[in-house]
């Protein structure tokens, strides 16, 4: 009995081992030999197999930056090291020495003439390009586009081009690269993103420059109707802002949801004091001096220094949207003008006032402590009123529902 214990645990070693052996492919042999740079090994697996599959090999070697490797999958030919390849080139067999000369002669042509291995293959869905765009390999990327990859070939889930993901990894001398062999600066993604839409939304101004600079389209939008501009602004992208404005970029574009520039830089995010708030401060001021409209409306009917008002922090970014309204109409009285002044202050707070009853269970606005207890409410004590913390069994506090809104992330993804 002790021995089955003993040898069993062996037996299946061994067993497991034998049947890896047997389903591992020439071609996941080769791959695993590509993504380790063993050239002696690909060398071997070729002049054993030399119809093998390249795809996956071509696609490791990409990923791992083995330029030896891929050197030798993509030129000179597999039939050198393949052993029929050996025993033609030895000449073997009858005949005289012109005949094996002759043989010989023909070999090394036919050896010359045979055409380059073919890159545009796909494996685990990637390219050998865009494995090796998106490991950030410079000269692997060079290499494969000087043995004819296509920088139009697309991945199959996202349709991203090797530039979209260059763009997006904010990768600048594979940008330069990839436009250099004729990537397309108008080509869409599944969300009809451009390389340069994609660049504004992850916040890459040195790429939205070189872009810029090659001819890519700034007003082109997404498919939520954004351009770069409207991106730059919503992911608080400062250098990019300036850059695009300076470009042309229309500061009074329009998104499908009607928001413009101002209304994206105050969402998305909290105004955190001494985090966010003075970047958000920095943006609506450069917005404005390039003739941003502060009194235009989205698709719900809200200015910017309005949607300001729902977020914590958010006054001063209000306040600076709301000064200067008075100057539209300088024939209007100074009290008038005072009063159209602080009019996306006060609309602000009668939102939050129908916030607040739309979000107490009782009716009452957040300051009314006296409820009957015929009505379930809760009456405060002193020290409650005085810390401002709910006992148990009170309403609902609005604090609650404006931290939905801080919860929103400020990730490239969200742009809704």
């Amino acid at each position: 009995m002790d021995i089955v214990k003993v040898l069993a645990p062996i037996a299946i070693k061994e067993a497991t081992a034998y049947l890896s052996k047997r389903s591992t492919s020439p071609s996941t042999e080769l791959a695993v030999a590509a993504s380790k740079g063993d050239t002696s090994a690909v060398k071997a697996i070729l002049s054993q197999d030399d119809r093998v599959d390249l795809a996956p090999a071509l696609v490791a070697a990409s990923t791992a930056g083995k330029l030896d490797v891929l050197d030798i999958l993509i030129e000179p030919p597999r039939r050198r090291y393949s052993s029929h390849a050996k025993s033609r080139g030895k000449g073997k067999g009858k005949g005289k020495n012109k005949r094996k000369e002759k043989d010989e002669d023909s070999d090394s042509s036919e050896e010359e003439k045979a055409p380059r291995t073919d890159v545009n293959v796909w494996s685990s869905n990637l390219t050998p390009l865009i494995a090796a765009v998106q490991t950030h390999h410079l000269k692997t990327t060079e290499l494969l586009l000087d043995a004819g990859a296509d920088p139009s070939l697309a991945l199959k889930s996202t349709s991203e081009t090797p530039l979209h993901i260059a763009c997006r990894m904010g990768d600048l001398p594979i940008v330069k690269l990839l436009i250099q062999n004729s990537a397309s600066l108008s080509a869409r993604d599944a969300h009809l993103n451009t390389p340069l839409l994609v660049a504004a939304r992850w916040r890459h101004p040195s790429v939205i420059e070189h872009l810029l600079k090659q001819g890519a389209d700034i007003e082109a939008k997404d498919a939520k109707g954004s351009t770069a501009l409207l991106l730059a602004c919503r992911h608080a992208c400062v250098e990019a802002v300036k850059l695009l404005l300076n470009s042309g970029a229309d500061v009074r574009v329009r998104d499908v949801r009607g928001r413009g520039p101002l209304h994206r830089v105050v969402e998305g995010v909290d105004f955190i004091e001494g985090v966010g708030g003075g970047v958000k401060e920095e943006l609506v001021r450069v917005l404005l001096e390039k003739g941003a409209d502060r009194r235009a409306r989205d698709g719900e009917g809200r200015t910017a220094g309005e949607r300001a008002g729902w977020l914590r922090g958010g006054d001063k970014v209000a306040r600076l949207l709301s000064e200067g309204v008075r100057s539209g109409s300088a024939s209007g009285s100074a009290n008038g003008g005072r009063r159209r002044s602080h009019d996306g202050l006060r609309e602000r707070d009668r939102d939050r006032e129908r916030r607040d009853k739309r979000y107490n269970p009782y009716g009452r606005a957040e300051g009314s402590h006296h409820h009957s207890s015929r009505e379930g409410g809760h009456r405060h004590s002193p020290r409650e009123r005085e810390s401002g913390s709910p006992a148990i069994g009170s309403p609902r506090r609005p604090d609650l529902h404006r931290s939905v809104h801080r919860s929103r992330t400020d990730s490239p993804l969200a742009d809704w």
